[in-house]
């Protein structure tokens, strides 16, 4: 897993995302959090070195995220999904959940609104969201490069 990882955080990395490996916890493996998310492959790559990182997080500065958790998150999708726009990508998460990515709206942006049970939107620089191939997260629906 440690390579497959490695090799997808660094092709997002070339995409302009800002990449960090993430353990099993889904807590970031850096000591400065994902706020050590970067671009740079020379720092991934020493981020990545000899250890085993099963998950790769994503600074999501650049894009929203609708984050349905769990069975009370599919709730709110069965119940609400319609009112929300085509996602440009849609990952099935280790939860069962689902994420919902979206560009950001213009104007200023609030950091993690909780909206309904088991609904989170996340957007703006100040949290991370973590991406296939991480392990149990699998692309329903597009890929990083649509987003």
């Amino acid at each position: 897993m440690h390579e497959l990882t490695l090799a997808h955080a660094v092709e997002y990395a070339k995409m302009g995302l800002r990449v960090f490996p993430v353990g099993p916890s889904k807590r970031p493996m850096t000591a400065n959090g994902f706020h050590a998310g970067t671009t740079d492959v020379t720092k991934i790559q020493q981020m990545w070195r000899g250890q085993d990182v099963p998950m790769i997080g994503v600074v999501h500065d650049r894009f929203t995220v609708l984050d349905f958790d769990g069975e009370p998150g599919r709730q709110s999708y069965r119940e609400y999904g319609y009112l929300f726009p085509e996602p440009l990508a849609m990952v099935e998460t280790r939860s069962g959940g689902l994420h919902m990515y979206y560009m950001n709206p213009p104007g200023p942006l609030k950091r993690n609104i909780k909206t309904r049970p088991g609904l989170d939107i996340l957007q703006g620089d100040g949290g991370y969201v973590i991406v296939p191939p991480s392990k149990g997260y699998t692309f329903l629906k597009g890929d990083m490069e649509t987003v």
